[in-house]
């Protein structure tokens, strides 16, 4: 694998680590109801999660992770918490801020300390190579997310890719393919 499209999984990685939560949910029938306060609990956590990433704040994305974090890119490809955090290091260096950063979020369904939830992202950031390379990624995905809670606290102990397409100035890249040459 390349180190471009290394860095493009990688980048694309850290931005499926986005949680999910409940926003608005409703019951059989259509009939709102009201969010427990674990529910509430998750969302926070979830958007305090994303403000670390679209900060691109190592330290504050790592306060989510639980110890046994691990990251399901693909059946066979499964990151434990020191690679993640490898990964995401070097993905934070290579961006240079979001130019868009939406998500959206399923129902979180809890069962005693675990909450399981899917999120759908999309997200787009320019990548710098090198001092003289560039180009702009975009990023759409589904992820399932859970959390467990700890002491009181709800921490990310799970993040599978379901989902992720890439594009690299605005041609798709997921399944990766070798940069395009240069005109």
């Amino acid at each position: 694998m390349t180190t471009s499209v290394s860095k493009a999984i990688g980048l694309a990685s850290v931005f499926l680590t986005v949680t999910s939560t409940c926003l608005a949910q409703t019951s059989p029938g259509n009939v709102p109801r009201s969010r427990s306060a674990d529910e509430r609990a998750v969302e926070a956590r979830t958007k305090a999660f994303l403000e670390a990433v679209r900060r691109q704040d190592t330290v504050a994305v790592y306060q989510f992770q639980a110890p046994e974090f691990t990251w399901v890119l693909a059946p066979d490809q499964v990151l434990n918490l020191a690679q993640a955090r490898a990964v995401q290091a070097k993905s934070f260096a290579a961006v240079h801020g979001f130019s868009e950063f939406q998500y959206s979020m399923g129902p979180v369904r809890i069962v005693g300390d675990t909450a399981v939830a899917v999120v759908l992202l999309r997200a787009v950031t320019t990548l710098h190579e090198s001092a003289e390379s560039s180009y702009v990624m975009g990023q759409t995905a589904s992820h399932e997310d859970t959390w467990i809670r700890r002491g009181g606290e709800w921490l990310l102990a799970r993040d599978r890719v379901l989902e992720m397409g890439l594009s690299r100035d605005g041609r798709p890249q997921y399944p990766p393919e070798e940069p395009s040459p240069k005109h």
